[in-house]
C-alpha cells in the first residue's frame, strides 16, 4: 500500500503507515516522502493533501468518497495508524 510510513518500508518489514499525520511530524522526523519545502510550504498556507498510489485508477474516486486510502497529511490532526 502506498502512504507514508515512520520507516522505509523497503528496507524495514516493521514499517508503520500512517492513516493521518501531521506536517510537524512528517518534518520533525525528517520522513522522505517528498522534498521538505513541500510540506513546509503546504503547512504554511494550510493545504492538506493526501499520499496516495496515482497508479491506482480509483484512488481519487476512493478518496471523494470517503474511504481510507494513502495518507492525509494536515494540520493538527490527531495521528492515526493503519
Amino acid at each position: 500500500m502506498t502512504g507514508v510510513y515512520d520507516k522505509d518500508s523497503n528496507q524495514c518489514e516493521d514499517a508503520r503507515r500512517y492513516k493521518k499525520v501531521t506536517f510537524n511530524e512528517l518534518i520533525e522526523r525528517n520522513l522522505e516522502v517528498a522534498d521538505q519545502s513541500v510540506f513546509i510550504s503546504a503547512r504554511d498556507f494550510n493545504l492538506p493533501f493526501y499520499v496516495f498510489d496515482f497508479k491506482n485508477k480509483d484512488c481519487i474516486k476512493d478518496i471523494c468518497e470517503g474511504r481510507d486510502v494513502g495518507t492525509y497529511i494536515a494540520h493538527e490532526i490527531p495521528i492515526e495508524w493503519y
